[in-house]
């Protein structure tokens, strides 16, 4: 990063953050007899190491205005989605 711009010019040179590079992570164990009950769904720490794929689905969202609910996204589903948009 530089000035808030991502040098990057792809995802293969993306680092993923190791460890040492993000804060301590808290777990806390939710204990519940029926598993989609009071909290629902639950994960162990897919959320704080698997951020780049919801983060590509979400800048896709903010440039275009359509969610995708399925990976992997290629630029013929978002060609097909914009084509889709415009009709309606």
């Amino acid at each position: 990063m530089e000035n808030g711009n991502t040098l990057n010019s792809n995802l293969a040179d993306y680092k993923m953050p190791l460890s040492m590079d993000i804060p301590d992570i808290e777990f806390i164990d939710i204990i519940a007899e029926d598993p989609n009950g009071l909290y629902g769904a639950k994960e162990t720490s897919e959320g704080a190491i698997v951020s780049a794929p919801p983060s590509i689905v979400s800048a896709i969202h903010d440039a275009t205005g359509i969610w995708f609910k399925e990976l992997l996204v290629t630029p013929e589903k978002i060609v097909m989605a914009l084509n889709e948009k415009g009709s309606e």
